[in-house]
């Protein structure tokens, strides 16, 4: 039978894990973690956490945050954009945020605005909404090409000049 190991700030005591109430900090704001396990000394009552345990408590200390901000879980924005057959890059595309930003709300490492969330939340109440804004799938999608134009010079400015750069691109510069 194995004992539990010494402890190591008093050295008398033994540390048992315990699932206790803790505080803890997160984003600058402190949350009431109702079900964290950490390591406790049942001599000096020294408290410290494994790496598991911690990353355990960051992850409920998110979640609490989420919740307290009122902002869609990472389990719910996934389980949307399944159920809407939306690839995360056609999410990314209706929401008009960058690349990997849908990944990064799934996977809980980053927080999404509250206008992302806001967006979001309109998107599940109305999901006709989805169709409308869903970017084509089709594999010749159009891309918009500026146009050049040339505007008129005013009198007392001097004409602009062109300079060729390496054969292949062009720049208006006031002579």
């Amino acid at each position: 039978m194995e004992h539990p190991p010494a402890c190591e700030d008093c050295g008398k005591g033994k540390v048992t894990t315990v699932i206790r109430p803790f505080e803890a900090c997160f984003r600058e704001c402190t949350y009431m973690i109702e079900d964290a396990e950490y390591q406790e000394c049942d001599s000096c009552g020294h408290g410290f956490f494994t790496k598991h345990q911690l990353d355990t408590l960051q992850k409920k200390a998110a979640a609490a945050a989420r919740k307290a901000q009122g902002l869609l879980t990472p389990q719910e924005i996934k389980a949307f954009r399944i159920q809407q057959g939306l690839t995360q890059q056609e999410l990314e595309a209706i929401l008009e945020v960058s690349a990997k930003t849908v990944v990064r709300w799934e996977k809980g490492t980053v927080f999404q605005s509250a206008a992302s969330n806001k967006f979001l939340q309109v998107l599940i109440d109305n999901p006709d909404l989805v169709d409308q804004l869903r970017p084509s799938r089709s594999s010749e999608q159009l891309v918009a090409k500026p146009t050049r134009r040339n505007l008129p010079a005013l009198e007392d400015e001097a004409q602009p000049t062109k300079i060729v750069l390496s054969g292949r691109h062009e720049l208006a510069t006031a002579a």
